[in-house]
C-alpha cells in the first residue's frame, strides 16, 4: 500500500548504500527517476511509478529516501558528484588536455561538461532545478559551475611565462554566479538552448574573456611591480 503523505515525511533518515549491490540499487532507482522526470515532468513524479519503471517495490525505494524530493535532492547531489569528477578527469591532468587550434579548447571541453548533465535530459534537469530552487537549495546543482571556475583559473590559464592566474573570492563568485545565471535562465524559459552550439559558444565566450581580462590584469600587475 502506498505511504501517505504523513509516512514519507515521517520516515526515518534514508540508508546509505554501502555495498556494492545497494549502490547499484540506488543508481537504478536515479535513473527511473530521471526517465520519469523526462517523460513526464513533476506532475508525474511519484514514487509508485518510480518502482513500476526500476522494478523495485515502493518498500525498496523507501528504504534509500524518505519522500520524493529527498530522492530529488540525491539525484542532484549524485549528478553534480559526477560532473566533478568528470571535470577533474579533464581538466587535473595536462596529458587529457585538447591539442588542437581552439585557444579555448580546455575551458570549451568544461562548459560542454556543465551543460551535459543528467545526460542532456534537459526535462529532467529543469524539473530538479524548480524543485531546488523551491526548495532553496540549489548548491548540489551550482557545484560544478564553481568546481569549472576554480579548475579553469588554478592552473588552467596560465601565460607563456608560467604566470598562473588564481581567481581570488570575489572574481571566483562573479564568474561562477554569471555561468550558473545564463544556464538556469536558459533552462528555465528554453531548455533546448543548452544544446544549441551558439549558447555554448557565448559561454565560453564569456568565461574566456572573463579568465583572459583577469590575467591581463594579473600580468600588468606584476610587470609594474606592485
Amino acid at each position: 500500500m502506498p505511504r501517505s503523505r504523513t509516512q514519507e515525511t515521517t520516515s526515518p533518515a534514508r540508508r546509505k548504500p554501502v555495498q556494492k549491490r545497494a549502490q547499484q540499487t540506488q543508481e537504478l532507482i536515479f535513473e527511473a527517476a530521471t526517465r520519469l522526470l523526462e517523460a513526464e515532468g513533476w506532475p508525474g513524479f511519484n514514487t509508485n511509478r518510480i518502482a513500476e519503471i526500476s522494478g523495485f517495490s515502493v518498500g525498496t525505494v523507501y528504504q534509500y529516501f524518505k519522500n520524493k524530493r529527498d530522492l530529488l535532492a540525491a539525484m542532484a547531489q549524485r549528478e553534480s558528484e559526477k560532473t566533478v569528477q568528470a571535470l577533474r578527469r579533464n581538466l587535473e591532468n595536462p596529458a587529457s588536455s585538447p591539442q588542437d587550434d581552439d585557444p579555448f579548447a580546455r575551458i570549451r571541453v568544461a562548459v560542454r561538461l556543465v551543460l551535459g548533465t543528467f545526460g542532456g535530459r534537459l526535462r529532467a534537469r529543469r524539473a530538479l532545478v524548480a524543485a531546488a530552487m523551491q526548495a532553496g537549495n540549489l548548491e548540489a546543482l551550482d557545484a560544478p559551475v564553481v568546481a569549472m571556475a576554480s579548475l579553469l583559473s588554478d592552473p588552467g590559464m596560465t601565460r607563456s611565462d608560467g604566470q598562473v592566474l588564481r581567481l581570488s573570492a570575489t572574481e571566483s563568485l562573479v564568474l561562477t554566479q554569471a555561468t550558473i545565471g545564463a544556464v538556469r535562465s536558459a533552462l528555465l524559459r528554453d531548455p533546448s538552448l543548452l544544446k544549441q552550439p551558439a549558447f555554448e559558444d557565448a559561454l565560453v565566450r564569456l568565461v574566456a574573456g572573463f579568465l583572459v581580462l583577469s590575467l591581463a590584469e594579473v600580468a600588468a600587475h606584476s610587470e609594474s611591480g606592485h
